[in-house]
C-alpha cells in the first residue's frame, strides 16, 4: 500500500494524539468534624455552707459596720475542652434596706450579707448582672468572700442566714 502525503498526515496526527496519553489519579479522602456541648462541674466551699462565723452584737452601732471577710471558693472540677467563657449569675433574696446585700434571714435582724469576687473586690449583687470568668483547669478556685453588713440602726440577735443561689453558664 502506498502511502499518499494526506494519509501520511492523518497517519502522523493519529500517533501524536496516542503517545500523549494522559495520566489519571485518583484522590480519597474523609470530611469529619465534631459537635459537643460544652461541659463543666463546680463546687461551693467543698461542698459547705460559708461560715460567717459568731459575732458580739455590741460591735455594731452604725449602718455600714461589718464582721471580718470569710473567704470561700468555687472549685473547678474541669471544663471540656473548646469552653471558653463561665458565667455566674446570683440570685437569692435583695436585702430591703440595702439592695446591694442579700437579705438575712430571721431571727437576725439588721443586717445584710456582702460577697464579693476576687481578686478585683466586686459586689456581686443579688439577681444583677452575670459575672464572666475563664474556665479554670480541675481544682482551681474561683475566690469570692463574704460578710455581714449593719443595715439598720441597731442589730438583733439570733442566727441567721442568706439563701444564695448561683446559676452558672458556659460556652
Amino acid at each position: 500500500m502506498k502511502l499518499t502525503l494526506p494519509h501520511a498526515g492523518i497517519l502522523a496526527m493519529a500517533l501524536l494524539l496516542t503517545s500523549q496519553a494522559g495520566h489519571a489519579q485518583s484522590l480519597n479522602f474523609n470530611v469529619g468534624g465534631e459537635i459537643f456541648r460544652p461541659s463543666c462541674t463546680f463546687i461551693v466551699n467543698a461542698g459547705n455552707d460559708v461560715d460567717l462565723g459568731r459575732h458580739n452584737a455590741a460591735d455594731y452601732t452604725a449602718v455600714g459596720d461589718a464582721t471580718p471577710w470569710e473567704t470561700f471558693n468555687i472549685t473547678s472540677s474541669g471544663c471540656s475542652v473548646g469552653t471558653t467563657n463561665v458565667h455566674m449569675s446570683w440570685g437569692g433574696t435583695v436585702n430591703a434596706d440595702n439592695t446591694n446585700l442579700f437579705a438575712v434571714s430571721a431571727p437576725l435582724t439588721g443586717v445584710g450579707v456582702e460577697i464579693q469576687r476576687m481578686p478585683a473586690a466586686t459586689t456581686i449583687v443579688p439577681n444583677g448582672p452575670r459575672q464572666t470568668w475563664a474556665p479554670l483547669p480541675t481544682g482551681q478556685h474561683y475566690v469570692h468572700r463574704a460578710r455581714f453588713v449593719q443595715t439598720l440602726a441597731s442589730v438583733s440577735e439570733g442566727r441567721g442566714q442568706a439563701a444564695v443561689t448561683i446559676d452558672i453558664t458556659y460556652n
